[in-house]
């Protein structure tokens, strides 16, 4: 459960970037 919650953070940081 975390590790989505981590991934899906993970995504949106790269998307900005």
């Amino acid at each position: 459960v975390f590790l989505g919650c981590r991934v899906q953070l993970a995504i949106k940081i790269s998307g900005i970037h």
